[in-house]
């Protein structure tokens, strides 16, 4: 749990370090992360709701379990 304005995340898959936003699916309990390449942009989506990266805490970008 974060209560912070943003969490950071790494993943490796056979023993290499795997971007957010690469071709292999990074799946959160359903929510898909993409991107275009550039560090801190990006998206969550998951039944049809896209959260945009922002900088900042705002309505608009919050999920929870």
């Amino acid at each position: 749990m974060s209560n912070g304005t943003h969490l950071h995340l790494a993943r490796r898959y056979n023993g290499e370090w795997i971007s957010a936003d690469t071709n292999l699916p990074f799946n959160l309990e359903g929510w898909i992360s993409s991107g275009d390449g550039a560090e801190y942009d990006g998206t969550l989506s998951r039944d049809g709701l896209n959260i945009t990266a922002w900088d900042g805490r705002i309505a608009e970008n919050q999920i929870q379990r």
